[in-house]
């Protein structure tokens, strides 16, 4: 096996906050016969310290898409990475094959299939992994229980994937072949436009602004004046309140739902 360059995003959150902008993009050489978990170390150890010993969650990161395919640590890189990924005229169909059926499906929800809920239970419930689905037919989509419509579009996405060629952005050679694919002249990257959140003015009026600063001023009648030594239950309430009212005031002005989905914890000596 020969040696590789991987250029590697490194996300900067968790524990990994703090890390230099100089340091968000990785040009890694590494063995394509090594395991991924090398591949782990040797980011780490170009993060330095306090960052080298934080555990990381390597993907493949595909274009045009927000999918992303988990690489096992104890998995050889040339699995992901083989000799025909060089080639530019070459599918993707390799890297699909890595995929296991969660990142199937989350790549299948974004691909506009008009599929159900239902027809992704029944991929789940047949355990079809990305390696399977390019054996896939119609007739065996048919045969899991979809019906013709759902049948004929899934077959029509695998031969998709068969056909249109794409490349991992791990694949690039260089920093520079990945921005001028996104029309940015550069080998730096320094050259990405920075992200301009676009403003909002909550007029007084607004319903949910007034309802939001009335369950406020209630607390404060309630709680009295909240103290840098205040319990975290008490700081709380004043969250939840402006929390919810962020939330309505989104879906008013975005015109689109969302939904939180708290996550609970069981906490003392009994559990």
């Amino acid at each position: 096996m020969t040696d590789i360059i991987l250029n590697c995003l490194i996300i900067p959150k968790g524990d990994l906050i703090g890390i230099s902008i100089i340091k968000v993009m990785q040009a890694i050489t590494i063995n394509s016969s090594s395991h991924v978990s090398a591949l782990e170390t040797a980011i780490q150890d170009s993060l330095g310290p306090p960052f080298n010993n934080i555990p990381l969650r390597i993907c493949q990161i595909y274009p045009g898409s927000v999918v992303e395919g988990p690489m096992d640590l104890q998995t050889p890189i040339s699995l992901f990475f083989p000799e025909k990924a060089k080639a530019d005229t070459e599918h993707d169909s390799y890297l699909i094959e890595n995929w296991d059926t969660e990142t199937l499906i989350n790549f299948l929800k974004e691909q506009n299939l008009k599929l159900e809920e239902k027809h992704y239970d029944i991929l789940c419930k047949e355990e079809i992994t990305g390696q399977n689905f390019l054996d896939i037919t119609e007739e065996k989509f048919r045969s899991y229980g979809l019906k013709g419509g759902p049948a004929m579009r899934l077959a029509k996405e695998v031969q998709t994937l068969k056909e249109k060629p794409k490349r991992a952005f791990f694949s690039y050679l260089s920093l520079s072949e990945v921005l001028a694919k996104y029309g940015l002249n550069s080998d730096g990257i320094d050259s990405i436009p920075l992200f301009s959140p676009p403003t909002y003015e909550i007029q007084n009026d607004n319903k949910v602004f007034k309802r939001c600063m009335e369950e406020i001023l209630g607390r404060l009648r309630s709680y009295g004046i909240l103290q840098p030594d205040s319990l975290e239950a008490m700081r709380n309430k004043y969250v939840i309140a402006l929390l919810h009212a962020s939330i309505h005031i989104v879906m008013d002005i975005t015109n689109k739902d969302l939904s939180m989905k708290p996550q609970y914890g069981i906490v003392g000596e009994e559990s």
